[in-house]
């Protein structure tokens, strides 16, 4: 297959499905020549416009004087797939295209490829950075004077080391009264973004924990997004990402009993265990 046609896919990929990146595990798993956009060689695909056929001609001479005048994207482009082209994962502007050259320069040297996949997410993803954090996770909701039902805090804070991750709770009910909750969860226990899951879920918190609102806060326990009217600012609910009421990413509990938010590329360190967060899919996945 020409190295032309092979650019020319990922150009094509990066205007049509840039938007479908897959989660870590997945994206790794075909090797260069079956993931190049060989359907796409085989029905003769040409570029479409002189700056796809610019992009082209930089790929194959990066010295060209007017390669500087591409598009970022298209730039970007040319530059990840020389990056692979000659394994050097220091040219790439991508994570993953420092997963990818990672992983297949691994793979070349005979190892299996679970370690390969372990080895290109370390190499690739930077080493605990500032993700937020909090040692609480609180939430408080319930009626206003005008009987409305409203979200007032969903937030992270406080930095304290503890013995366990908590949740609170408090809910405002009709009669003005607060019935609050205060649940521990286990370390390394992950609570999931995803539309369909359960904030307030009993799947995963530590067995001693007790549900003081004795069945009155049901809306925590319904599918994220939550159904209730926001009435907080950026700093009372500072890990919610929209007016659907999804959180920005993945919540991890970790081993020093703080909460982090998967909300950037990175690893999080811990004496014995590492987490790593992929900022496309917002979510955190436990690494061998």
């Amino acid at each position: 297959m020409k190295k032309e046609i092979i650019f020319l896919m990922l150009v094509f990929i990066l205007f049509t499905v840039s938007a479908c990146q897959e989660q870590i595990g997945t994206r790794l798993s075909a090797d260069r020549g079956s993931s190049s956009g060989g359907g796409y060689a085989r029905q003769g695909y040409a570029p479409q416009t002189n700056q796809e056929q610019l992009a082209v001609d930089c790929a194959k001479n990066p010295s060209l004087n007017n390669c500087n005048q591409l598009p970022p994207a298209l730039k970007a482009a040319v530059e990840d797939y020389l990056a692979q082209e000659y394994n050097d994962p220091s040219k790439c502007t991508t994570t993953l295209c420092k997963q990818k050259t990672s992983f297949f320069n691994c793979i070349k040297q005979g190892e299996s490829s679970q370690k390969c996949l372990n080895s290109a997410i370390t190499d690739a993803f930077p080493e605990n950075p500032n993700f937020t954090k909090g040692d609480k996770f609180y939430i408080s909701y319930g009626y206003t004077p005008r009987n409305e039902k409203e979200l007032f805090a969903f937030q992270l804070s406080g930095s304290k080391i503890r013995e366990t991750c908590r949740l609170k709770l408090a809910v405002t009910q009709q009669d003005f009264s607060v019935l609050e909750t205060d649940v521990p969860y286990k370390k390394g226990t992950i609570l999931s973004n995803n539309k369909g899951s359960s904030i307030y879920s009993y799947s995963s918190p530590a067995k001693n924990s007790i549900d003081y609102c004795e069945g009155k806060c049901p809306d925590i326990h319904k599918p994220l997004p939550l159904e209730l009217k926001k009435n907080c600012g950026s700093s009372k609910c500072n890990i919610l990402s929209n007016q659907e009421l999804t959180m920005k990413g993945d919540l991890l509990c970790g081993q020093d009993g703080r909460w982090y938010l998967c909300d950037q590329d990175g690893i999080k360190k811990f004496n014995n265990e590492k987490y790593v967060c992929d900022s496309i899919s917002e979510t955190w996945q436990k690494l061998d």
